[in-house]
């Protein structure tokens, strides 16, 4: 960081500068530029309030940049998770703790007969399947919640609405938030 200093000083001294302040922008725990001001008077004394002033500004933009950069890590997590989602094959939902669907993929979209899936968002078993099935899968996902235990390979008898039966194998895991609560 001084060499970089030092480097930015004697550019601005080729351009008349004679007197400079400078702040570092530290980012990630790295100096990652520099603020400052400079004057062309041949020796420039530089209050503490001006150096109070560009220390705040600096700090001001250096978490602008972090919070900027954390949340296009962020967009592309999402984007690989939604790639994944929408690739597979299989059907993969997420449920809140009343067991309505918060997500599908577009498999499970498709398999249901559904335009988007965002349509399913807020529904139920029990706005898809049998209320034969829909109490089971209910049950067994609250199971779930209540024991933290997933279920794994569960062959599953979903009665559909119209009557028509289908079998499957289900895996219902538990999601847990950062302190561990399944959610």
């Amino acid at each position: 960081a001084p060499a970089q200093a030092g480097e930015a000083m004697a550019r601005m001294r080729r351009f008349g500068m004679e007197s400079m302040v400078f702040v570092p922008f530290v980012i990630g725990g790295r100096i990652s530029a520099f603020l400052g001001f400079a004057s062309s008077q041949k020796w420039c004394k530089w209050s503490d309030d001006v150096i109070s002033l560009l220390r705040i500004v600096s700090e001001i933009f250096s978490a602008a940049i972090e919070k900027n950069k954390a949340a296009i890590d962020l967009e592309k997590e999402r984007q690989l998770v939604n790639a994944l989602m929408d690739s597979m094959p299989d059907h993969i939902y997420f449920k809140d703790r009343n067991s309505r669907f918060i997500r599908i993929n577009k498999s499970h979209a498709k398999f249901f007969k559904l335009g988007d899936p965002s349509e399913a968002i807020g529904r139920t078993d029990a706005d898809l399947f049998s209320c034969e099935h829909a109490d089971k899968a209910f049950a067994d996902e609250q199971e779930v919640i209540k024991t933290g235990k997933p279920v794994v390979d569960l062959e599953e008898k979903e009665t559909w609405a119209d009557g028509s039966v289908r079998w499957a194998s289900t895996t219902k895991m538990p999601l847990r938030d950062e302190k561990g609560n399944i959610i």
